[in-house]
């Protein structure tokens, strides 16, 4: 899995969603979930992945949104490391992920170790938080993926620490305690997927 996207003459990385079928192992840490609920993913380098394979039971889940509301995120802490998948509200896919993580209680993650010469993966879990009203009371009905949401994703995964306000033109810091590691993932869905494969065809200045 390439997770690095084109943007503009750089480059951002991305996250997915898959099954767990998918990932080929039944780690005793999914016991009990059913085969098609969905993991996210994320490449992380060697020394990372030692990080958290050493504290794999610390993991703390949460959902929100930045100030400006978009995009929203996903959010996956061990002390002084987070971890960002960028993602929009309006999906529906990631309303039914939500709501098949409430239903098992527990939130799959699959970290692919990048730059190692054999594939290896860390497989966690993390307890599904209870409050998920920051997706609940902002769900757009499933509205087309829009290049805007696009651009909002993108820039801040490339721009990291920082999001940008439309309304005064301002750059902002996002308010976090001081980490050591802050990584942030385009979720790319389905719908990114195919967006993806059709952008060229979409004008630069569309909404």
């Amino acid at each position: 899995m390439d997770d690095d996207i084109d943007v503009c003459g750089g480059t951002v990385k991305s996250g997915a969603l898959l099954p767990l079928w998918a990932l080929g192992s039944r780690t005793p840490e999914l016991a009990g979930m059913r085969d098609d609920t969905p993991a996210l993913t994320c490449k992380i380098d060697a020394s990372l992945a030692d990080f958290i394979a050493s504290r794999k039971d610390e993991g703390q889940l949460s959902l929100g949104w930045f100030e400006t509301r978009q995009p929203y995120f996903i959010r996956l802490r061990y002390r002084d490391v987070e971890i960002y998948w960028l993602v929009d509200h309006s999906d529906p896919e990631i309303w039914e992920t939500v709501r098949r993580w409430t239903l098992a209680g527990r939130v799959p993650i699959s970290f692919e170790t990048s730059g190692a010469e054999k594939r290896k993966s860390l497989i966690v879990t993390a307890d599904m938080p209870e409050d998920t009203d920051p997706f609940e009371r902002c769900y757009g009905g499933g509205e087309e993926a829009s290049t805007h949401m696009w651009i909002c994703l993108t820039a801040l995964a490339g721009n990291g620490n920082w999001q940008y306000d439309e309304e005064d033109g301002e750059i902002y810091d996002i308010w976090t305690v001081p980490l050591r590691h802050s990584l942030f993932r385009v979720l790319l869905t389905r719908r990114w997927e195919e967006y993806l494969r059709h952008r060229d065809d979409v004008p630069v200045d569309a909404d």
